[in-house]
C-alpha cells in the first residue's frame, strides 16, 4: 500500500509542477524525505525499540498576506529495525520479542509560518499504522517541522513526529521520531 502512495505522490508532483508553471497558482506544494532516529513503546513485553526512520511528505499550503498559512498533506513512513539480536530469555521457554517494524501512511491539516529564517509547520491527521507481518489500524500522528529558506527550491528539513495507535495486533503502541532531511519548495 504505501509503495502504491509513493508513485502516486510522483505523479502528483509531476503532473502539479508541470500545472503550476503554465497558470498563477494560489498553492504552492512541497515534498520532504527525511531520514531519522525511532523511539517506540507499548506494544507488551519487546527489545530493541528503537531503530531507524524514513519519512516522506508531500503537502500543499496556500499563499496568503496572513501570518500562518492552512497546510494539507499527505505522509508515509516506517520506522524499527529488524536485525538479529541474541535472545532475551522470558520466564518459560520463549524470547522476548524485538519491537516490530511499523508502516505509517497519514493525511495531515495544520498551520505553517514563513518568515526570512525558513518554516515552520505543525500538522495532525489521521494515520494508518501497519506491523510488518501483521494487522493494521488507525491512529493519529503529530508532527513539527523546521525548513530552512530555499535555495534553487531545495530546503533542508528537521522532522519530529509522534504517533499514538491502539488495537495494532491487539496492542497499543506510541511512536516518535525525530529526523533531518531534504525538501523540493
Amino acid at each position: 500500500m504505501i509503495h502504491r502512495f509513493a508513485i502516486a505522490a510522483v505523479l502528483c508532483v509531476a503532473l502539479s509542477s508541470g500545472r503550476a508553471n503554465g497558470q498563477q497558482s494560489t498553492s504552492q506544494m512541497s515534498f520532504d524525505a527525511t531520514i531519522g532516529k525511532s523511539y517506540g513503546s507499548g506494544g507488551g513485553e519487546r527489545q530493541n525499540r528503537d531503530g531507524l526512520a524514513l519519512d516522506a511528505l508531500i503537502a500543499w499550503r496556500g499563499r496568503s498576506r496572513s501570518l500562518f498559512h492552512g497546510v494539507f498533506g499527505f505522509g508515509a513512513g516506517v520506522q524499527g529495525d529488524k536485525t538479529d539480536t541474541p535472545c532475551l530469555p522470558l520466564p518459560g521457554s520463549g524470547c522476548v520479542p524485538d519491537f516490530p517494524r511499523i508502516y505509517t501512511l497519514g493525511v495531515y491539516f495544520g498551520l505553517e509560518h514563513q518568515g526570512r529564517a525558513g518554516a515552520a509547520r505543525l500538522l495532525a491527521g489521521p494515520t494508518h499504522y501497519r506491523i510488518d507481518g501483521g494487522g493494521g489500524a488507525l491512529g493519529g500522528q503529530l508532527r513539527l517541522e523546521l525548513v530552512s529558506p530555499a535555495v534553487k527550491r531545495i530546503a533542508a528539513v528537521a522532522s519530529a513526529r509522534g504517533g499514538l495507535v491502539w488495537k495494532l495486533d491487539r496492542q497499543d503502541y506510541r511512536l516518535a521520531a525525530v529526523s533531518v532531511g531534504l525538501g523540493i519548495y
